[in-house]
């Protein structure tokens, strides 16, 4: 599960991962956002590198930044998230 900080809103949200989240290749090349097993599961593409472990994931039409301590090269590649519950805020977008 998620949790919600702010207002009741409708539109673009921000993601926070309060913890260093669990992650690892994978052959699926759709991306998914879903509730499996009582963990919150993210499969996208790794677009790009922004430094200091930080990547740019796609996630169907949203890029999604995300810290991945990760010792190699993983622009390009699927991957999959695994989030703990209670470790994901949204927050309505503001720009």
């Amino acid at each position: 599960m998620a949790k919600w900080a702010g207002p009741v809103s409708t539109g673009e949200v921000e993601l926070e991962i309060a913890e260093l989240l669990t992650w690892g290749p994978t052959p699926e090349r759709a991306p998914r956002l879903a509730w499996r097993e009582g963990r919150i599961e993210l499969v996208g593409l790794v677009e790009s590198a922004l430094g200091d472990d930080l990547f740019a994931v796609r996630l169907g039409s949203s890029v999604v930044t995300m810290e991945i301590p990760t010792g190699e090269e993983i622009h390009g590649k699927w991957i999959l998230v695994t989030i703990e519950p209670g470790q994901l805020t949204l927050y309505p977008y503001t720009s």
